[in-house]
């Protein structure tokens, strides 16, 4: 099985970068085709795409959403500590599946994916 590692850095809104990455994620998780590993983790701001409860007005794609529907479909996530403490997020709620991590964590997935992308 072939394993797809994505570092997202990029803001949530505002910047397309992020949706980007998900939108990619999720089409690789296609299930007419060869079944895949994912993981993705996120630092910078792109930690907020994280938070649970987020409310869009409607007017763009809920970045949470769509990261909790990768966890659904087996993704790992993970949100980087640090980065979490800068913006003081470590005690929020994030969505179902979405985990705090480390730069550990990422330097090990790196180490075994096949491929790495960034966003």
């Amino acid at each position: 099985m072939k394993s797809f590692l994505f570092i997202l850095n990029a803001s949530p809104y505002g910047h397309e970068a992020s949706l980007s990455a998900l939108r990619l994620a999720a089409a690789l998780t296609d299930p007419e085709a060869e079944p895949v590993s994912l993981r993705l983790f996120l630092m910078s701001d792109a930690v907020v795409a994280a938070l649970a409860g987020q409310d869009t007005g409607g007017s763009t794609q809920n970045l949470g959403d769509m990261l909790a529907e990768l966890a659904r479909g087996g993704a790992e996530i993970r949100l980087c500590r640090t980065c979490l403490a800068a913006r003081g997020l470590l005690d929020a709620g994030f969505v179902p599946g979405a985990a705090i991590g480390t730069l550990a964590d990422v330097a090990g997935w790196m180490r075994t994916a096949d491929q790495i992308l960034t966003f």
